[in-house]
């Protein structure tokens, strides 16, 4: 590939990856005083999955890992035998990809 088009595409990837993370802690910063229903994003009770959303790069920027680091995380989004999801991550993306590919195409 031209190193033109790869270095485009790393700053699109990047744009793009904090982008996808703005929506997840938007998603997640609701509050409310009460826990969520299910099926819809957690509400903010003690800010921990807010908080530990972060971006990682892989690969020189081609690749990268976006989401929380709490260690609850994935039980809210994908839930357990007794609780159902509470879904924030693939609801952010669903959002998010058709901005996601114009601001790889762009590199922006």
């Amino acid at each position: 590939m031209p190193e033109e088009f790869v270095e485009q595409a790393k700053r699109g990837l990047a744009s793009a990856a904090l982008a996808l993370l703005a929506d997840m802690v938007d998603i997640v910063g609701r509050s409310g005083s009460e826990p969520s229903a299910p099926g819809e994003p957690p509400h903010v009770q003690t800010g921990l999955l807010q908080l530990s959303m972060d971006t990682k790069r892989l690969d020189q920027g081609m690749r990268w890992l976006i989401g929380p680091r709490a260690p609850h995380a994935h039980l809210l989004e994908f839930g357990t035998v007794k609780a159902r999801p509470r879904p924030f991550a693939r609801p952010a993306f669903d959002r998010m990809k058709s901005r996601i590919t114009a601001m790889v195409a762009r590199g922006k």
